[in-house]
């Protein structure tokens, strides 16, 4: 499991988190639940990890986040980030996705990881300033540290960013590939003049499996 590969600073910056956590969340509403903070890491342990797809922080509004980056529970309606990816997911499975809880995704080994583990209810990115980036840079630099085939889905500048400032901190083992685009919100999903593809027209889930076919590994199974 991931805390036999947490140095000790690492496991003391975690229990300060929760510490924080419980202190905030006296006179705040805080998303997600405190025993889903570390739901990604629960449904996918290190050694089952071939992709990793890297969110911002949780939804804000009450019932969505669920501890997993993008997802929400089946009874919630998505957001408009997960949306977009549902239709980009439509695309390449040629039918329509008749949930939009990513659960099942966990079970083939995709890390479904927010850079920032909790928000305030209403306020996007309100806790960005507690240090969840430095607990996850260690999660990602577990990732880059592990002999298996695992690939990056960075959508937008924060998770290229956070995957970079990993990457330039461990020893990076091979077969570590990056599949670049802008954010799946509505925001920059069509933005066309960004460096890296517009998340409307990449074709994420059909370039993961197109890569891992090409070295002869098992592809992912994206339905949901």
């Amino acid at each position: 499991m991931w805390n036999t590969y947490f140095s000790d600073d690492t496991k003391q910056l975690l229990e300060s988190l929760y510490a924080r956590y419980d202190e905030e969340s006296k006179n705040t509403q805080l998303f997600p639940s405190k025993n889903n903070l570390l739901k990604a890491l629960q449904a996918t342990p290190p050694e089952n990890v071939r992709v990793v797809i890297l969110g911002q922080d949780p939804y804000i509004h009450p019932g969505q986040a669920m501890g997993l980056a993008f997802s929400v529970k089946n009874s919630i309606a998505p957001p408009p980030s997960l949306q977009n990816i549902i239709l980009r997911l439509e695309d390449y499975l040629q039918e329509p996705a008749n949930h939009h809880d990513l659960t099942p995704w966990t079970k083939q080994g995709v890390l479904l990881l927010n850079t920032v583990l909790c928000v305030k209810q209403g306020s996007s990115n309100s806790c960005a300033t507690w240090g969840w980036q430095d607990f996850t840079k260690e999660i990602l630099k577990i990732t880059l540290e592990l002999p298996q085939t695992i690939v990056y889905l960075l959508w937008g500048f924060p998770a290229r960013d956070a995957f970079n400032k990993a990457r330039i901190e461990c020893n990076v083992a091979p077969r570590k590939f990056q599949l670049l685009a802008t954010h799946p919100s509505p925001l920059s999903a069509n933005n066309i003049r960004s460096r890296v593809p517009a998340f409307n027209q990449s074709q994420p889930f059909g370039s993961v499996n197109a890569l891992f076919k090409q070295l002869g590994e098992p592809e992912i199974d994206w339905r949901i």
